[in-house]
């Protein structure tokens, strides 16, 4: 697993980017944090050590998803670790439909279904978690 998280400022924006890399080394994407008061303020980043932790515990619970729905074609993917990643990141975000959809997901009976239907909706939970 390779992560790399940067702080720094881009177009006078205030930002903190973690870039995650897939197990399997397939899939990566990209979590950018705007903090809008820091922008305003001119502050090149925020050292909040609290907003990093939440960072990490929100990059951490999306790497548990990201994992799920690749495996999940050939795994029963209905465990502790993804039920609990999936409730960290509800109580992270005001829309929870995803989240929710994502759970459901996990129970579909055919695998190429499955595999589908949770690629699509872990990239909606992280659109929710970055947006």
């Amino acid at each position: 697993m390779a992560c790399v998280i940067h702080c720094g400022a881009l177009n006078k924006h205030s930002y903190t980017q973690a870039s995650l890399l897939s197990p399997s080394g397939e899939h990566s994407f990209t979590i950018i944090y705007n903090d809008p008061k820091k922008r305003q303020q001119g502050l090149a980043f925020n050292s909040n050590e609290d907003e990093l932790a939440t960072m990490d515990e929100q990059r951490e619970a999306l790497e548990i998803l990201s994992s799920a729905a690749q495996l999940s074609h050939d795994q029963d993917m209905r465990t502790g670790e993804v039920f609990e990643a999936l409730d960290y990141l509800k109580q992270c975000l005001t829309r929870s439909g995803a989240i929710n959809d994502f759970k459901k997901a996990l129970a579909i009976q055919h695998p190429d279904d499955r595999e589908r239907a949770l690629r699509r909706l872990f990239n909606s939970i992280v659109d929710l978690v970055t947006g």
